[in-house]
């Protein structure tokens, strides 16, 4: 056959007919023409495919872009491949766009189905070799976003694809070029950045490299480049911390950056960005907040802090009504937690000008706390109801043991013992009058709390929760 030579034909190759009145030969074989019309076999009919349907005729977006695209007239021709760049194949439809970046600049694309499809996005240097040499991808939940920074330059070529066969149609595509941001001094949890209730940080993970991995704090790792804040929280205080980036971002607090899996408070990675993990502290001290990237990305984010009184949960304590029911703490302690004096009886009452100065005539609840020698205790309760709250060590004879209580306002008592000899002691959370009785908020703190204690009322579920 001469080249150069024009001949009806129909080729069927893997599902695809190619139909053409005008067909090429030389050298290299078969060449299209624009006059060739493709017939694919899932339910698109007869396509014509775009300009930019390959890298050889990528839309030049080094200028910018935004608007409509679609690939529901391309074909598939590229595919990053399973846990590539974006994490899975792309065996959709694809169309190709090219930004020539300057040394020092960057490209920020993000893009987003008008209808649903499950879309794909990723950017290449070379498209004979879209899996090697794949920089940036995302296939994590639409819109799909990329940002790439380059410090040499170059010429790159931005993939955007579909996730499956059927996966093709119209998207809103955007493409900004800009300065790469200055890199932040805070990459690591030595150079963290202190944050605050209420602080509202507009940072960059751009320019920082991969120090830490977030392991099973969260669910999937993390291997891009990271930046650290820490916080000071008090005892049972707590920091709520959200992210919002244009990448897919991880959020997790630790107090040891040298022990993440381990020391890990709180972890969040969903699909794409809008982590928000909430740590409450029982001893208070430094924490950590590292802000991360899944499967090597990096951009720009918001991070919003929140610092506050941590939020309770019930203390789920089984019946301990009585000394001989009462639950046992051994060792250093710090409990917060809603407990509740509704149904228990009246056992016990520190008379009148007793240690609290009142009656207490209420339903109780009892805590049985071992002390060292030196050892002390802080304890509150806070309800919505009349409380009366003391410390004996004779359930027998609560007027003639108690040595320490407070009946002073209503809703909130607390007291603090420090005992030069140590000892089993018996907290007792009271009500003044019969119908004092609710739900309250405990709070325990012992220091130099003893080992387990002689009789055996302890409950090891509490221990093991609380040590």
């Amino acid at each position: 056959m001469m080249r150069g030579s024009s001949w009806f034909v129909m080729i069927a190759v893997a599902g695809v007919l190619l139909i053409g009145t005008s067909v090429a030969f030389g050298d290299s074989g078969i060449k299209k023409t624009h006059e060739m019309k493709v017939e694919v076999f899932d339910g698109r009919g007869t396509l014509d495919p775009p300009v930019n349907d390959q890298c050889e005729g990528a839309i030049d977006v080094s200028a910018g872009f935004s608007g409509v695209a679609s690939t529901a007239e391309a074909l598939d021709d590229y595919d990053p491949g399973s846990g590539g760049c974006t994490g899975f194949q792309a065996a959709g439809p694809d169309i190709a766009y090219l930004v020539d970046l300057a040394p020092g600049y960057r490209v920020i694309a993000t893009m987003d189905p008008v209808s649903y499809f499950d879309a794909s996005l990723y950017m290449v240097t070379d498209c004979g070799d879209v899996v090697g040499t794949c920089v940036v991808g995302d296939d994590s939940g639409n819109p799909e976003s990329i940002t790439y920074c380059s410090e040499e330059g170059g010429i790159y070529y931005i993939i955007c694809d579909g996730y499956a066969a059927g996966s093709w149609g119209d998207f809103y595509f955007d493409v900004l070029v800009e300065p790469c941001p200055t890199a932040q001094n805070n990459g690591t949890c030595g150079e963290a950045i202190e944050v605050f209730d209420g602080s509202s940080i507009d940072g960059t993970t751009v320019g920082s490299i991969n120090d830490y991995d977030s392991g099973a704090c969260t669910c999937c790792g993390s291997t891009g480049a990271d930046v650290v804040y820490y916080v000071q929280l008090a005892a049972h205080e707590q920091v709520a911390a959200s992210i919002d980036g244009n990448f897919d971002t991880v959020l997790y607090i630790v107090t040891d950056c040298d022990d993440i899996w381990n020391t890990c408070c709180a972890g969040d990675d969903i699909w794409g960005s809008g982590e928000s993990v909430t740590c409450c502290s029982d001893e208070g001290g430094l924490y950590y907040i590292i802000v991360d990237g899944w499967n090597e990305q990096e951009g720009d984010f918001t991070l919003d802090i929140a610092v506050g009184p941590c939020e309770s949960q019930d203390c789920d304590f089984p019946p301990h009504d009585t000394c001989d029911e009462a639950i046992t703490f051994c060792g250093d302690v710090n409990i917060f937690c809603n407990d509740t004096t509704t149904g228990a009886t009246n056992d016990y009452d520190p008379g009148y000008g007793g240690c609290t100065g009142y009656g207490a005539e209420g339903p109780d609840v009892v805590y049985r706390i071992v002390l060292l020698p030196g050892g002390s205790l802080y304890a509150s309760m806070d309800g919505a109801f009349d409380a009366s709250l003391y410390l004996v060590t004779d359930c027998d004879d609560v007027p003639g043991s108690c040595v320490v209580g407070s009946d002073s306002a209503y809703g909130f008592e607390e007291i603090s013992w420090a005992s030069v000899d140590g000892g089993i002691f018996y907290l007792i959370a009271d009500g003044y009058a019969y119908y004092s009785y609710g739900e309250f908020l405990l709070t325990i703190n012992i220091i130099g709390g003893g080992p387990s204690a002689v009789e055996e009322t302890t409950w090891s579920g509490v221990k093991a929760m609380y040590r």
